[in-house]
């Protein structure tokens, strides 16, 4: 078989010689990219293909491949098996955490002018995977919405259930939670009496974005279903992604001991996997709600539980998840007493965020947090209560508005150690308001606002 190598240089060597840019030499039928891959001798060009290039070239395919036309026809099959490897890559690349790498390969794959509509399709379904994990929600969205509209739900019934499931998330994480609850449902409707693993999995996202908009109870009630139906037929996937978000929804209604309980059911089923990154992720879940129940082993067992996660995530997770491993660590410091480890690991924690490229505003606020807490502890008051104060404002400002209001009554707590009443109050309120609980304002009785007490108006009560 002709080397690969030589195709490419004599590409370059006649397209340069005849002043022809890769563009030119592309024309409309392929992309600059393509040529400049046929160039690097990392694509394999199809006997059509290398028919156009020779005859733009003004020479012969033999030319151009040291050999004949069914040399040509050959490296064509090659170069399906490399769309397949470059495929695989991407897909790796997602489980691993690392969507810079995943995107490189699906734009290889989405330039390759051979492409079938198989692999184009699912290098599209990877391509806004991996524009969501670095963080450009709205162009995910923009690719998923175009996917949707071209897949049938019948023909490719799983890709078509993993763009409904990526879609939601989208929509949620953009704020817009009846919209994301509107697409669950509908793809809950289209899945009629029979669920299968990946309907588990769309459940699972719907129940994410009930618990999101504070419908606790639906939540509650659809994860339920799916941990009884993953028990029987599921795979590990479903049964621990169905029990990890119920412990989710237990800890937003309080119940911390059941949040424990379920967090380490979820834990012992995905430990039979080889998904190392949720098993670090749900590592990380147990210690982080360990330390908020207080009970359940203490310091010491949470800190065991961190330290798995960051063993876990070593090769399959993102830079910003190691951090926020490292920070809920500094926390363990501080508890223990230990606050010259607590400030080395937020010193490093910082350093490596500004590195990384998805979701550091928050977790920068939530670093200063902790510093916070070493301040006080070093006798700055004054300094920590202000830094605290900032790091829940900069939540407030990325709106997010579940986090401003944890963190405004992380201020609050802190502020009550201090005894700054001005401040306990202002970020108690401030917390409130930014979890969406508003006053209800009553209008004194008086003559104009008798009829009122028998027929309340919004005028009377806001809403």
């Amino acid at each position: 078989m002709p080397d690969v190598t030589g195709l490419g240089n004599r590409v370059r060597e006649l397209r340069v010689a005849r002043g022809m840019s890769q563009g030119a030499l592309g024309g409309a039928d392929y992309t600059a990219s393509y040529v400049s891959l046929i160039e690097a001798g990392k694509r394999h060009p199809t006997l059509d293909t290398l028919l156009v290039l020779a005859e733009r070239l003004g020479t012969t395919v033999d030319d151009l491949t040291g050999g004949t036309a069914d040399a040509a026809a050959e490296r064509a099959a090659r170069s399906r098996a490399e769309v397949d490897l470059d495929l695989k890559w991407a897909r790796i690349a997602i489980r691993a955490g690392n969507p810079a790498s995943a995107e490189k390969y699906a734009r290889i794959v989405l330039d390759d002018s051979l492409l079938g509509e198989s692999e184009r399709l699912e290098a599209l379904a990877l391509l806004a995977a991996a524009t969501e994990g670095q963080g450009r929600v709205e162009e995910a969205i923009e690719i998923l919405e175009g996917l949707q509209a071209a897949l049938d739900p019948d023909e490719t019934r799983e890709l078509w259930l993993s763009v409904q499931s990526m879609l939601l998330r989208c929509y949620k994480q953009c704020g817009d939670l009846d919209h994301a609850v509107s697409l669950g449902e509908r793809a809950l409707a289209a899945f009629g009496a029979e669920f299968r693993d990946e309907e588990n999995m769309i459940v699972i996202s719907l129940a994410q974005a009930y618990s999101d908009r504070g419908d606790l109870t639906r939540a509650r009630m659809l994860l339920t279903n799916v941990i009884s139906r993953a028990a029987s037929s599921g795979s590990l996937r479903s049964r621990g992604g169905a029990l990890w978000n119920s412990s989710m929804v237990a800890a937003e209604q309080g119940r911390m001991a059941d949040a424990l309980a379920l967090s380490e059911q979820a834990l012992a089923v995905l430990g039979e996997s080889e998904a190392t990154r949720n098993l670090g992720m749900l590592h990380a879940n147990c210690g982080f709600l360990m330390l908020e129940d207080g009970s359940g082993g203490g310091v010491a067992d949470a800190r065991t539980h961190f330290e798995a996660a960051l063993s876990a995530m070593q090769d399959e997770a993102s830079q910003a998840e190691r951090c926020r491993v490292e920070l809920d660590l500094a926390r363990c410091d501080l508890l223990d007493g230990d606050v010259d480890r607590a400030e080395t690991r937020i010193i490093d924690v910082r350093a490596s965020l500004h590195d990384a490229d998805d979701g550091v505003a928050i977790d920068l606020a939530f670093a200063d947090l902790v510093q916070a807490h070493v301040l006080v502890a070093r006798g700055h008051a004054e300094e920590g209560l202000e830094m605290a104060r900032l790091a829940a404002e900069a939540t407030e400002r990325d709106d997010v508005p579940r986090e401003a209001s944890r963190t405004w009554m992380t201020v609050a707590d802190l502020a009550a150690q201090i005894g700054d009443t001005d401040l306990q109050v202002e970020a108690l309120r401030r917390s409130v308001r930014a979890a969406g609980v508003r006053p209800t304002r009553v209008v004194h009785a008086t003559a104009d606002t008798q009829s009122s007490r028998r027929s309340p108006s919004p005028r009377v009560l806001s809403p």
